[in-house]
């Protein structure tokens, strides 16, 4: 099987998929299909691509596409596998009813308040009220969320 470019949507892949490529078989190299090549749970930060070292060659086109390490890691953004993805559709396309936001707002570059908040939205940290880890959770990021709480 040949690995190629990143899919147009993470979506195009199955639930839970972080990184989404077409690939294909040598010899019918015109049966491109969508493959899934990792599933682990990331903690992201900020907008990509920015600086020289971080590169958007693992975001697809479409998506939130910000800076990431894999859950957990204690090396957090200084990993060797620290990298730009696009944020699965789950942690973005949301009703502010599924999350937690906190009273304490973040900077407005952080998290998917880098790619802009409404009017009536502020950028806080907020996580998926159904993560059980909460704060320290995998879906705990900064994102637009009430002005009010």
């Amino acid at each position: 099987m040949i690995i190629g470019e990143p899919t147009d949507s993470l979506s195009e892949c199955e639930p839970g998929c972080t990184e989404c490529r077409m690939s294909w078989r040598e010899f019918t190299p015109n049966v491109v299909e969508a493959t899934c090549m990792d599933t682990r749970e990331f903690k992201y930060n900020k907008k990509c691509p920015n600086k020289k070292k971080w590169k958007n060659e693992k975001c697809n086109a479409e998506g939130h596409c910000v800076q990431s390490y894999p859950h957990g890691d204690p090396d957090k953004m200084r990993s060797k596998e620290a990298s730009c993805r696009t944020v699965p559709d789950a942690l973005v396309n949301y009703d502010n009813d599924d999350f937690q936001f906190s009273k304490k707002k973040c900077k407005s570059k952080n998290g998917l308040c880098g790619f802009g908040c409404e009017k009536n939205e502020v950028c806080r940290n907020s996580f998926l009220r159904e993560d059980d880890l909460k704060w320290k959770g995998a879906s705990a990021m900064c994102r637009c969320g009430p002005k009010k709480l």
